[in-house]
């Protein structure tokens, strides 16, 4: 949506630039131009807090002295035709919120707005003489009264809505399929409901999502969409994981909860050899351990992990790709103990294609092996170890603590590849500390293909601290790899990551940021990787998400 008013809003700036143009001479032009570079908000941005409230970002060249702001409201977001009124006028003496006079980034709030409606927002400097700018333009839609949720509140069958306090009277639930909303029920809410904030409906298809829209007679409130469980079968703390997954019907999930005195630990016998699609998950609000579980995938066509914590006492690795096909997933998933490596491709591997691997919102941390590369899917010059190739790696919102490898993330591809099926990763905000890598450093990229190079690793938002050591740069082999691209990411200690490739010719991130002082995150040593440095928090950037396990 955002886009498309910024479109039209530099469509409008054009034309009136051109009928400026038309009717005056080229003094007025080179000043007025002038005047709207200098003083005119640039890379205007809202962002929404706390529900109602509006945070305005705009960068100046120079500031100017005042920014007359116009709010308009659209009352229907959920409408087709947006239809804007002006809702509120306000002027801000710009000299009185910033000290200097030049490229400054100044930060108003807009509070107090209403639940989920469309806010236009424009901002328009002037200088004491009443001179003008050309306005900056952006759109942001306030959110509803629905209160997230966890685990507790669904099911394989069942989805519990609650909201804030306020007046409400019916509710409309619809059913997404093929990313197309079908009307399920529209339900007149009771004084039950009504004085209770509160919802549960019943009978619903397993592993569907749903979408839910909440009224105060006519008008919403509010949008929200949840998932309900996949079909499972449960098990409890005290039973052996392996023979559960061994036993596992086709086209079930393995639900871990805890056991009737309490205890949340399970227990594997043996390595689990996985030849089918497994999906294993906990409720978020259970904090589920399931010690010495590894596998080895041998005709797996899937895997998902979610809301478990995994330990070893012996050194294993957590996920050998021996033969593989489909998506990997791993979220919120705690992963630490003596494990030597996370993923990797046995020596015993089979040629494949993984589809995707995605980390996201998980805790890995205190192990790897010095001589081991921690995610490894390398290929021998000789073709004697076959490979696994991995299309898309997503790695989000993810801490990595404490980690020892030789390389931590290898990727290398001697052989002809299909170039369709070429790798692609994105690293985005995430937490690196004390991650060793010092044979080619923390990424090894290498595609041998001479009809491609395409292999891209994007990497944003990151933080790293304490990353270093003898060679540890990002590092591709120039030649056969497009390589990295950055943005925003942040370093203490970490200074070598910056450098130059080994090759000497490709600059990695010159742009990065440098930060000193106290470590970015709360309590390191205690396993709290909560981000506390104001400068890369209100960057967002690192694991904003990190909770402590």
């Amino acid at each position: 949506m955002n886009k498309l008013y910024k479109i039209a809003c530099l469509m409008l700036t054009g034309v009136a630039l051109l009928a400026t143009t038309s009717c005056s001479d080229p003094d007025d032009e080179i000043t007025t131009a002038n005047f709207d570079r200098l003083l005119r908000p640039a890379e205007l941005q809202l962002k929404i807090y706390d529900k109602t409230n509006i945070k305005a970002t705009m960068d100046f060249v120079t500031v100017p002295d005042y920014v007359d702001v116009l709010i308009e409201v659209n009352d229907d977001p959920l409408a087709e035709n947006k239809n804007f009124k002006t809702y509120k006028t306000l002027t801000i003496n710009a000299k009185e919120l910033t000290t200097s006079a030049n490229h400054v980034t100044l930060t108003y709030n807009i509070q107090n707005l209403t639940y989920f409606k469309d806010y236009r927002v424009t901002f328009t400097s002037r200088d004491a003489s009443g001179k003008k700018s050309l306005g900056s333009t952006s759109v942001a839609t306030t959110e509803g009264i629905f209160k997230t949720g966890n685990d507790s509140n669904r099911d394989k069958d069942m989805l519990e809505m609650k909201w804030l306090e306020v007046n409400t009277s019916k509710l409309n639930i619809k059913k997404i399929v093929n990313g197309k909303e079908e009307d399920v029920e529209t339900i007149t809410l009771d004084e039950t409901a009504k004085s209770s904030h509160k919802y549960k409906k019943n009978g619903l298809d397993p592993n569907t999502e749903y979408a839910f829209y909440i009224y105060d007679d006519n008008s919403c409130l509010g949008r929200t969409t949840w998932k309900t469980f996949p079909d499972y079968t449960e098990i409890k703390a005290g039973d052996d994981v392996y023979d559960a997954i061994t036993n596992l019907a086709e086209g079930k999930a393995l639900l871990l909860s805890p056991a009737d005195d309490g205890t949340k630990i399970f227990t594997t016998s043996k390595d689990v050899i996985l030849d089918k699609k497994l999906h294993m998950f906990a409720r978020d609000t259970e904090n589920i351990e399931v010690q010495k579980l590894a596998f080895v995938l041998k005709g797996c066509s899937g895997l998902t992990l979610e809301n478990i914590k995994c330990t070893h006492t012996s050194e294993k690795t957590f996920i050998k790709f021996t033969e593989a096909s489909g998506d990997y997933t791993l979220n919120n998933v705690e992963v630490t103990g003596k494990y030597n490596q996370l993923f990797v491709n046995p020596s015993d591997c089979l040629e494949g294609t993984v589809s995707s691997v995605t980390i996201k919102n998980c805790f890995i941390h205190d192990m790897g092996k010095s001589g081991k590369d921690f995610f490894d899917f390398a290929q021998k010059s000789d073709n004697s170890r076959k490979s696994i190739v991995i299309s898309n790696m997503n790695i989000e919102q993810t801490t990595f603590a404490n980690i020892i490898c030789r390389d931590f993330a290898r990727f290398d591809y001697y052989t002809q590849q299909n170039t369709s099926t070429l790798p692609k990763s994105i690293v985005k905000n995430c937490s690196f500390y004390k991650v060793e890598a010092p044979n080619k450093g923390l990424f090894y990229i290498r595609s041998a293909n001479t009809d491609s190079k395409n292999f891209d690793c994007t990497i944003s938002k990151c933080v790293f601290e304490s990353v270093t050591n003898s060679s540890g740069v990002f590092y591709s082999k120039a030649a056969e790899s497009n390589g990295f691209s950055f943005s925003g990411n942040y370093y203490k200690d970490s200074d070598d990551l910056q450098r130059q490739a080994t090759e000497g010719t490709t600059p990695y991130d010159k742009d990065g940021k440098a930060y000193s002082g106290k470590s970015a995150f709360k309590d390191p040593a205690n396993f709290d990787f909560t981000i506390q440095n104001e400068g890369v928090k209100n960057a967002e950037a690192g694991n904003t998400e990190f909770v402590k396990k």
